[in-house]
């Protein structure tokens, strides 16, 4: 795997964790139409 897929696979993952973070935080029906 190369540097740059390492990075990708990083950032998504951060992304993702902040993102479930912040829909747990915030009510039902608030939360992103992602999740």
């Amino acid at each position: 795997m190369s540097w740059n897929g390492i990075f990708a696979a990083l950032a998504v993952s951060l992304i993702l964790s902040a993102g479930i973070a912040g829909a747990q935080e915030q009510p039902a029906t608030q939360a992103p139409a992602v999740l």
